[in-house]
């Protein structure tokens, strides 16, 4: 009888154990967001975060989570509706502040995208193209 060495099993254990670590973010999904940078292409700070933050609440918009990433403020939204509400407040009340995005963002919890882990891009082909909306 042919017996496997006991290194083999540790080390498919541990292949297994990373390629589940790193596929971990896929399995989140994505939720409606807007992101928000300044027009005059300054970065987003907190001061700039609390008055959008403010506009949404005299509109009664609510939010998921609200943070800034990468120089942007990113707002998460619930449904549609609200992620739709809260672009024409903005857009209202801050006219020509900000250039405001529909976007959707995965919805990684902070401690795995701390880590650095994120989901796979798909290409436009497998996300069923692109839809333009003109104003």
């Amino acid at each position: 009888m042919y017996q496997i060495q006991t290194w083999r099993y540790w080390l498919v254990g541990i292949v297994v154990a990373v390629a589940v670590l790193l596929a971990l973010p896929n399995f989140f999904g994505e939720e409606l967001a807007i992101q928000l940078a300044r027009e005059d292409r300054v970065a987003m700070d907190a001061t700039a975060q609390q008055r959008v933050l403010g506009i949404l609440e005299t509109q009664k918009v609510p939010t998921t989570s609200a943070y800034i990433e990468e120089d942007r403020l990113l707002l998460r939204f619930a449904s549609a509706d609200e992620q739709i509400r809260a672009r024409d407040a903005i857009n209202e009340a801050a006219q020509g502040d900000y250039i405001v995005a529909l976007t959707s963002v995965p919805r990684t919890p902070g401690i795995v995208r701390a880590v650095g882990l994120k989901p796979m891009s798909l290409g436009l082909d497998l996300r069923g193209g692109v839809y333009f909306m003109y104003q």
